[in-house]
């Protein structure tokens, strides 16, 4: 009987130390998959770090701000004395930004509309659009010779 029991005791201590070893060897295989997860989660850093250091830099290149030349595209317009409804491009000039807005004042402007492309309307549309708060969204930087020159000279004095 005695006997009997240590030889359970055995099988028990053996079955155990078997299952102890996969546990072990899994144990192993999880900290090789960590230290690979750390590797590439340290590259993916590095990476993102300089995706966040180009983007800043393409901000800078592209910031709205005053004295720029932006494009403010299909703005609805009224002509009162027909009740009649048109859309305009704007050309316009950055007078002042804040967070969310720019204050605008346009030079031209072009339509598909007859009745705004009248030669006795043009004047009237374009003083539509002067010293106006507009939605930053809404506007679209002109990209010139002057603003690329501009930015970069700006990079170089900071």
């Amino acid at each position: 009987m005695t006997e009997a029991i240590l030889i359970l005791c055995c099988l028990i201590f053996l079955v155990s130390i078997m299952i102890l070893k996969q546990v072990f060897d899994v144990n192993i295989s999880l900290r090789t998959e960590n230290a690979e997860i750390r590797k590439e989660n340290i590259s993916l850093r590095e990476r993102n770090s300089e995706a966040l250091k180009e983007i800043k830099k393409i901000k800078v290149e592209y910031e709205i701000l005053p004295g720029c030349k932006v494009l403010l595209k299909n703005y609805g317009l009224t002509y009162k004395d027909e009740n009649h409804d048109f859309k305009v491009d704007y050309e316009a000039d950055v007078i002042e930004v804040s967070t969310d807005q720019v204050k605008l004042t346009a030079y031209g402007f072009t339509s598909r509309d007859s009745k705004a492309n009248e030669l006795k309307n043009r004047s009237g549309i374009i003083s539509f659009l002067k010293n106006t708060w507009i939605d930053k969204r809404s506007v679209e930087l002109i990209l010139d010779k002057t603003h690329l020159r501009d930015t970069k000279i700006d990079q170089i004095l900071q």
